[in-house]
């Protein structure tokens, strides 16, 4: 075979369950030009056996285990060896259909196409959003880069890597983030959909995304310390991209900001706030890479939780208790004297204040 077409990264982790059926799913593509590599971050269960049973007379599937380190490191050591004209992700427990990479590949060569994303069928455990998700009907053009973005801060698109195609070389591994061990695709999709120049859309559904209670890992009584830091985390990013000039609509950069900061503490506060050590972790992290931090630190005082901010990064102890009182009294006043008053992303945190 020469050179892949595709590139798929496939990310186990103790996943002896869905193993076979999510590999097997891209073996037996249509597109037989693949190169696939599965990342076993870690397995204790028998994930590497069925893996190597499965793939034994496909010469096509690299096998790499590494150390635990979390989905974002397996995607970014599978990046590094990928040599295929674009890249994609499947994680371990879904599965995709026999002509996905076949039709998304020809539609990104007739258009010549630096992504293309197609639409996704959420299985397992029910969710009013994921069924939304699986109906929504994209824009039948080619659009830029920034035009993506657009709609993934106006939360018309998804972050996910998995359903999309990317030109090999429009982001490398090097440039990949893995300073937190979730939340990778909020992190790195923004800097790889900046710098694309086309991009489209295929509307069929191709991709079997499995969504089950428990998948983060974390006992239930940790669910909202979890949920705390998926939203911070997405306000960070939101923040820092605004701040590397790749988002200028900043009246929808402040409206976002501000949610996903109100939802991590509404989030901390259903748990009595025993969860806040979460958020320093966060911060944290992203202060490993630089520029996120950088452009976080430059641009808070512009907003309405600058005060947030600076007790984050200056003084934890006044932070706890800033957020058990007076935070949620600033956020009020300033649902209040904006145009977000009732706006849905902030009704119910606020009203008992």
């Amino acid at each position: 075979m020469g050179k892949a077409k595709v590139s798929a990264i496939i990310s186990f982790y103790n996943s002896e369950q869905y193993a076979e059926k999510c590999l097997r799913s891209v073996m037996d593509q249509t597109l037989k030009e693949l190169e696939i590599i599965v990342i076993d971050d870690g397995s204790t269960d028998r994930t590497r056996r069925i893996v190597e049973e499965t793939a034994k007379d496909d010469p096509r599937v690299v096998y790499v285990a590494k150390v635990n380190g979390g989905l974002a490191s397996s995607r970014k050591q599978g990046m590094a060896l990928a040599t295929g004209e674009y890249i994609t992700f499947v994680d371990g427990d879904d599965h995709i259909q026999k002509n996905m990479y076949n039709s998304m590949y020809e539609k990104a060569k007739q258009e010549n196409l630096d992504i293309v994303q197609c639409n996704i069928i959420p299985t397992g455990d029910p969710d009013k959003w994921k069924e939304t998700e699986r109906d929504r009907k994209y824009p039948e053009r080619v659009m830029t880069g920034k035009d993506l973005l657009d709609l993934y801060l106006k939360r018309e698109v998804m972050p996910a890597l998995w359903q999309r195609l990317f030109r090999n070389g429009l982001w490398t591994a090097g440039q990949f983030k893995d300073f937190s061990k979730i939340m990778s695709d909020h992190f790195n999709f923004p800097e790889w959909a900046v710098r694309a120049k086309r991009v489209a859309f295929l509307n069929e559904p191709y991709y079997y995304w499995l969504t089950r209670k428990g998948s983060l890992g974390q006992p239930e009584g940790k669910r909202h310390g979890v949920d705390a830091r998926n939203r911070f985390l997405s306000g960070i990013s939101i923040l820092a991209f605004s701040g590397m000039g790749t988002m200028k609509d900043h009246d929808l950069i402040y409206r976002y900001l501000m949610s996903y900061i109100t939802q991590a503490v509404f989030h901390l506060r259903e748990n009595d706030y025993q969860d806040v050590d979460i958020l320093f972790e966060s911060w944290d992290g992203v202060k490993k890479y630089g520029p996120f931090y950088e452009n976080a630190m430059r641009l808070y005082p512009q907003y309405a939780g600058s005060v947030f901010f600076y007790y984050l990064e200056n003084d934890r102890k006044r932070f706890r208790a800033y957020i058990r009182g007076e935070f949620w009294k600033d956020m009020a006043m300033f649902i209040k004297e904006t145009h977000y008053n009732g706006d849905d992303l902030f009704r119910g945190m606020t009203e008992d204040v």
